[in-house]
């Protein structure tokens, strides 16, 4: 039942992900009733590949789980699937578009539900949203020139 679920919603830095995953995992298998586990990044940039992951462990019947994103004036519908195996661990990969100051603060909320004759679980999390920036590489003849010396440059654009 409700009282026997532990429910954990994780977020993690992009830069140290798998230690973060790893310390969340042990978390969840240290109780062996049914668990769930959500892991996102605190802060999601636009127009790349984003992953939400998650994870039941121990669910002794069959779900729905589902889950989407409130991303300005839209719902974007990440999952719905019927889960009957004990155990399940899914990563979901997606794309959002660049935000528009015109939407109001930059920020998406995640929502998660699984639900089952017995189960029921629900969480709603925000994160922050970066629009991507593009990178200008200068790149140079020699490292380091004299006031007045002229050099020859190539540039390129990563975006």
């Amino acid at each position: 039942g409700e009282k026997d679920t532990v429910i954990s919603l994780c977020h993690f830095q992009a830069l140290e992900p798998f230690l973060h995953l790893k310390q969340a995992m042990e978390m969840v298998a240290k109780n062996r009733k049914g668990q769930f586990l959500v892991l996102l990044p605190v802060q999601m940039q636009t127009e790349s590949h984003q992953k939400i992951c998650i994870h039941l462990n121990h669910v002794n019947e069959s779900v729905v789980l589902s889950s989407f994103l409130e991303y300005g004036n839209e719902n974007k519908s990440l999952i719905r699937d019927i889960v009957t195996d004990k155990d399940m661990f899914q990563c979901i990969q997606f794309q959002l578009p660049r935000w528009e100051p015109s939407w109001g603060s930059p920020k998406v909320f995640a929502t998660v539900q699984v639900i089952g004759a017995t189960v029921r679980f629900w969480s709603r999390k925000m994160v922050l949203i970066k629009n991507r920036s593009n990178l200008i590489f200068l790149q140079t003849d020699k490292p380091l020139y004299k006031p007045g010396e002229r050099g020859m440059w190539d540039s390129v654009l990563w975006g």
